[in-house]
């Protein structure tokens, strides 16, 4: 089956130390462009607990990189332009393809890591709320005869041996997506001009994809943490091919 687009797609590093890591030079490296904001933290706290972030928009796609005590994140966000427009979506398998690639010409020597993990949120964009169940009851193959529920969700993990050694979770989230997106249109006519809040709700069925590395004392160093992140892609994406929770007997 043809993979759903995905809201996100996001790769984490769980490293020893994050000491010499800025997230402005870890943005340029990986995506290959200036950031169009960067920003240092010197002390984190629980209501900023980064300690650099980096993040830009390249046509519809959205950067981030952020940096945090024990790990760093990328992460690949649709970029929603126009109030009219149908939930944005990435093409999945391309932008982990892309993240793959970019990684070893990145050429960055990462500190040691104790987990990884893969990260899809995919989307199959619906018309209303009642498709949307619809579709999750067929995907999660969960039979509910229920009149009138409503936030269904079905969350199941499994594990399986790396070939790398250890093991990986591989957890799947099958739900129901609903966005609202907020423009704001100024009416002239309403004294010193007023705002207008103008909104559009879209449905879709959804499918979180977590695939990550088990702890296990075990460290990575950063000749190996591109070949885990391979299989742990190569694994996502077989999941998010297959959409079923029987996948996880492989």
């Amino acid at each position: 089956m043809a993979v759903w687009g995905s809201q996100s797609v996001q790769f984490v590093w769980f490293l020893t130390s994050v000491e010499n890591l800025r997230a402005e030079a870890l943005y340029q490296a990986l995506v290959g462009d200036e950031p169009d904001t960067s920003q240092r933290n010197k002390v984190p706290s629980p209501a900023n607990p980064f300690l650099s972030t980096a993040d830009g928009v390249i046509e519809n796609r959205q950067f981030q990189l952020q940096v945090q005590p024990g790990r760093v994140d990328l992460i690949i966000s649709a970029f929603q332009q126009e109030l009219d427009q149908d939930i944005t979506l990435l093409e999945t398998v391309d932008e982990i393809q892309g993240v793959l690639e970019a990684i070893p010409k990145a050429a960055i020597e990462w500190p040691v890591a104790v987990r990884q993990s893969v990260v899809a949120n995919l989307v199959a964009p619906v018309k209303n709320d009642a498709e949307a169940y619809s579709l999750f009851l067929e995907t999660a193959e969960y039979a509910l005869d229920l009149p009138d529920f409503s936030d269904p969700i079905l969350q199941i993990n499994r594990r399986k041996a790396l070939k790398a050694g250890g093991f990986m979770n591989r957890l799947m989230r099958f739900g129901v997506a609903a966005t609202q997106q907020f423009m704001f249109e100024i009416n002239q006519f309403a004294g010193a001009g007023q705002a207008i809040p103008v909104s559009k709700q879209r449905f879709g069925c959804s499918l979180t994809l977590d695939i990550n590395t088990v702890p296990d004392g075990r460290t990575i160093d950063s000749k190996h943490q591109i070949t885990i992140f391979k299989e742990l892609s190569q694994e996502l994406i077989r999941l998010a091919e297959l959409r079923s929770p029987k996948a996880l007997a492989d």
